[in-house]
């Protein structure tokens, strides 16, 4: 019993942790940075689904391989994986082209002229308080970035959080499932239930990792 408790609350922390970190980046990037995160996310998702039984089958028609996985670890604990890995590799890109829109939003910001007078004027001393320019009027710009978002905007965007959120977090846990089956420990297993994932049921990952699809041996 103990077991099982220690372990939902262990899911449901990375769960939460998730949910906090996801919402609270949707807020200071704002609606559009956060629209293209969440249009890419569902992109990942959709991508991982494709490539799942594709990457799956070129892995078990490895010589030999049934025969070493055989009562070790399952196919779905495999294909869970796999969807995983190819979900977060989608994410780390989407992670950088967010970030790259966001730094080209807070650029747009820039006044030219007011920018070749402080470069010019901090050229004309020394390199280092050219430096120290530049860092305080990106900090400048910033801040009058998010001062451009209307309680609306950090409303919708805190919106679109959340859903970005959920679904990382329910793609993250995803393969504890199988996992915990495989290790045949039973508070990893009725631990489990106590998550979203667990409370939705099997027929949301099984459908994602194709888990209906047999394997040609």
């Amino acid at each position: 019993m103990i077991g099982t408790i220690i372990t939902a609350a262990i899911y449901n922390l990375v769960a939460l942790l998730i949910l906090i970190s996801g919402v609270f980046s949707a807020v200071k990037g704002g609606v559009k940075v956060t629209l293209i995160k969440l249009i890419m996310v569902l992109c990942g998702g959709v991508g991982a689904y494709f490539l799942t039984p594709v990457i799956s089958r070129k892995f078990y028609s490895i010589e030999g391989m049934y025969t070493i996985l055989d009562g070790k670890i399952s196919p779905y604990t495999i294909k869970g994986t796999i969807f995983l890995l190819w979900f977060l590799l989608f994410y780390a890109i989407t992670l950088m082209v967010c970030n790259i829109v966001k730094h080209c939003l807070i650029k747009k910001l820039r006044s030219k002229k007011l920018n070749q007078l402080k470069v010019k004027r901090a050229k004309s001393i020394n390199p280092r308080a050219e430096r120290a320019s530049r860092k305080a009027e990106w900090r400048s710009l910033k801040i009058k970035y998010a001062e451009k978002r209307r309680w609306y905007h950090r409303l919708l965007s805190t919106f679109m959080g959340l859903i970005i959120s959920i679904i990382t977090g329910y793609m993250v846990l995803m393969p504890l499932r199988y996992i915990a089956r495989d290790m045949s420990k039973e508070y990893l297993i009725k631990g489990y239930e106590y998550t979203l994932n667990g409370v939705t049921g099997e027929k949301i990952p099984e459908f994602l990792i194709h888990a209906k699809d047999e394997v040609k041996k």
